[in-house]
């Protein structure tokens, strides 16, 4: 369980409401992706359950113990299934049976909902039933990355922590420590293509998809010097896994229109 330098005052937040006994029995965390909402939201699960009663986990307690290898009864997690779309009402009513029975180790039971835009309609009616006759004891924590696309009905419900990104520099800063291997112009550019979220930016560096982009980038030149077709270059780049991060998320490089896309093949440009 982590807390970002960027979640300190969302985390002092919390901490206020804790210590002032007002805890509310849903939470919605919302924000881009990168930003580590699911981690503030096992860090807020971590101080409910912990035995210490403090916004902060102890980390020497039972349930803390349970929770640091991932066994705690009274923690509950859905997300999308890796061979689903979607969040199911099956799944709903699953966490819904779980959060009415008695907490096993006599304090608070605590459900994650990840993505919960990803909830369908009948999943998003089965989890309004729940928020709005909770079960004693019980806190609800939904992350999303579209806070748009959640029913006005469940936003109602839930008390808000929004996240956003650091400052460039306080995101490169970090990106440093983290990937000591990258350089500092491929820190910058990995940071303005994922919009500053600094854990995306981090994943993009290590996962090496970095290459892609210095591809695109020499692809691009060689058809604003007409050395390349564009149908061969976008095919290729349509082979990539996230061709979108490329090529939404920095467009300096991009040729203007009228200077590729009427040019053919470079063997026949002297017919064009």
């Amino acid at each position: 369980m982590i807390l970002y330098p960027w979640q300190q005052t969302q985390w002092q937040q919390w901490q206020q409401q804790v210590a002032q006994q007002r805890i509310a029995h849903a939470y919605l965390l919302s924000g881009m992706a990168g930003l580590g909402l699911t981690d503030f939201a096992l860090q807020m699960a971590a101080g409910l359950l912990c035995t210490a009663s403090s916004a902060e986990p102890c980390q020497q307690c039972a349930s803390c113990h349970l929770l640091q290898t991932q066994q705690h009864p009274d923690l509950f997690r859905i997300k999308v299934a890796e061979d689903k779309k979607e969040i199911t009402i099956a799944q709903v009513r699953a966490l819904t049976e779980k959060l009415y029975e008695t907490a096993h180790q006599g304090g608070y039971k605590v459900a994650i909902i990840e993505a919960a835009e990803t909830l369908n309609v009948s999943a998003f009616n089965a989890l309004l039933k729940t928020l709005e006759e909770p079960p004693a004891q019980t806190v609800l924590i939904l992350t999303t990355h579209a806070v748009s696309q959640l029913p006005a009905t469940i936003l109602s419900r839930c008390q808000k922590l929004n996240f956003t990104p650091p400052a460039f520099e306080e995101g490169q800063l970090w990106c440093q420590q983290a990937c000591p291997q990258a350089d500092e112009p491929l820190i910058k550019r990995a940071l303005r293509l994922h919009y500053g979220a600094p854990l995306a930016a981090k994943a993009w560096i290590e996962s090496g998809e970095f290459q892609q982009y210095q591809q695109w980038q020499q692809d691009c030149q060689a058809l604003q010097k007409q050395q390349r077709w564009v149908p061969e270059v976008v095919a290729e780049w349509l082979k990539w896994e996230k061709p979108e991060v490329i090529l939404v998320g920095d467009v300096q490089f991009v040729p203007s229109y009228n200077s590729v896309a009427t040019v053919g093949p470079p063997n026949e440009r002297a017919a064009v």
